[in-house]
């Protein structure tokens, strides 16, 4: 084999692997185009493409009307439609795009509605929307209206933002929601999601992401954010499943005063799993005089949720109930329900305000089992194992005498604390908390070789190394072998 013949046949290769991957010539919209011609050469081109082919769709409108219908696209086949157009518009019956079947719905241009919702997902099943650049924004200042959503997606659906904006910005708006996840995932790589609420009464909640029922949702960079005048506001709002944050900033900001609160995030049941970026709530200090004041919570657990923040940064800023009593003023970790369980790594919790809320129900004769506690490393000793060293309780069931107790378990391949707590129905309930790290020595120490991350040295690294010089060495010796045929 000579050098060129290297060459040809990398190159063959290369070509292979591209001609798997088909893109259909792009359709172009333009302003005279209704919706229905535009429905029609878009559809057209997914019912004649291939599982796996790409659609692209270039151009603009940007004068969709209310006199116009949505957009409706159904993936018959299995495509990726790369959005690169704008369209927008002040269409105030629904919203401009809905989508149902299975495929991938990629913005890199625009889909903006200023009257109404922008993107929804209908229906369950396997499909994603994608932002990868551009903007993604429902907007409503024309009255009121009882819900907006910037994405919405339906059971098992996935939502997928890597740059770009996704917003829902309302005035007079009950619910103002930049994405909306029904048992789906969603993860934030980069780019800003963000809700924007203005209320004249108060009373709806802005949540920038809401999770109904168990989803799965991960920040990983850029921002989520919440600005909300009146109502509730979250950064985060779920139900279920579970919550991660490894980078990037989730906010939630209150800025008028009506007894309500910003929260950074917001659970039920769902797991809550802090290991970087920045956790922040912030409520408006009222002014002298001013009786309707704000709450703020960095992480509110409604019911029997659990929280680990094991890095990052937690803090929860301002907030005084003033006619209400101290409890409800401010907290970086507030659990409000019979069996939460919660715990931090020390340091990351800068606001250092912790609360339990949980008034028992009449004629009950005991209060709910709560814990908080404080530990001091992400990486545990195995000699730890059914102890509770490093561990310090900030807050405890009502009265604090009660018998809750927190023990570390680092018999598995991750550790966990495992709380004992006494509940209306169960005195000796169990919750077990998944912890950072096993260690590798007393110290709290880690050894890269078993712990991953940059010092971790697997099988794929292994065979790069190896792999890489004797291909170099091997086009060398191709070389030097047609040298001297010459």
């Amino acid at each position: 084999m000579t050098r060129k013949l290297f060459i040809v046949l990398a190159a063959f290769l290369c070509l292979a692997l591209l001609s798997m991957m088909a893109w259909a010539a792009p359709i172009t919209i333009e302003n005279a185009d209704s919706v229905e011609e535009i429905r029609g050469k878009v559809q057209d081109a997914i019912n004649s493409a291939s599982a796996g082919d790409t659609v692209i769709v270039t151009g603009s409108k940007t004068n969709v009307g209310l006199e116009d219908a949505t957009l409706a696209l159904d993936f018959t086949r299995n495509v990726t439609i790369v959005w690169e157009a704008d369209y927008s518009g002040n269409y105030e019956d629904g919203r401009l795009i809905s989508l149902s079947g299975a495929g991938v719905f990629e913005v890199k241009g625009s889909v903006v509605n200023e009257a109404g919702s922008a993107i929804e997902y209908y229906g369950s099943g396997d499909g994603t929307v994608k932002v990868t650049g551009g903007t993604v924004k429902a907007a409503f200042n024309n009255g009121a209206r009882n819900s907006l959503y910037a994405v919405s997606a339906g059971g098992g659906r996935k939502v997928i933002v890597e740059n770009g904006t996704v917003e829902a910005n309302g005035n007079n708006v009950t619910n103002v929601f930049a994405i909306g996840i029904t048992r789906g995932e969603v993860e934030i790589i980069g780019g800003a999601v963000k809700a924007v609420s203005r209320q004249d009464d108060g009373g709806g909640r802005a949540d920038a992401i809401i999770g109904s029922f168990n989803n799965t949702i991960t920040v990983t960079g850029g921002e989520v954010s919440v600005i909300a005048e009146k109502g509730e506001a979250a950064a985060i709002h779920a139900r279920g499943g579970t919550v991660t944050v490894t980078g990037g900033r989730v906010t939630a900001k209150k800025s008028g005063f009506d007894h309500a609160s910003a929260q950074a995030i917001n659970v039920a049941t769902a797991t809550v799993a802090v290991k970087g970026g920045t956790v922040l709530s912030e409520a408006a200090e009222p002014p002298a005089g001013e009786t309707n004041a704000n709450a703020s919570y960095a992480i509110y657990v409604s019911s029997d949720g659990k929280v680990a923040v094991t890095g990052g940064s937690v803090k929860a800023i301002g907030g005084h109930y003033n006619s209400f009593d101290d409890i409800h003023n401010n907290a970086d970790i507030l659990i409000a329900g019979e069996g939460g369980a919660a715990a931090f790594l020390k340091g990351a919790c800068e606001g250092g305000n912790f609360i339990i809320w949980a008034p028992k129900p009449p004629g009950t004769p005991k209060d709910p089992g709560i814990m908080i506690v404080e530990a001091d490393t992400a990486g545990v000793p195995p000699s730890r194992n059914g102890t509770s060293e490093g561990l310090t309780v900030k807050e405890k069931g009502i009265p604090k005498g009660s018998p809750e107790t927190a023990v570390w378990d680092t018999t598995g391949s991750v550790p966990k604390i495992v709380f004992t707590m006494e509940t209306i129905e169960d005195p000796k309930k169990k919750v077990e908390l998944e912890w950072g790290i096993n260690a590798s020595n007393e110290n709290g120490e880690t050894d890269p070789k078993t712990s991953g991350g940059c010092g971790n040295t697997g099988v794929g690294t292994v065979l790069a190394a190896l792999l890489i010089p004797a291909l170099f060495v091997l086009d060398r010796r191709f070389y030097a072998a047609s040298r001297k045929k010459r």
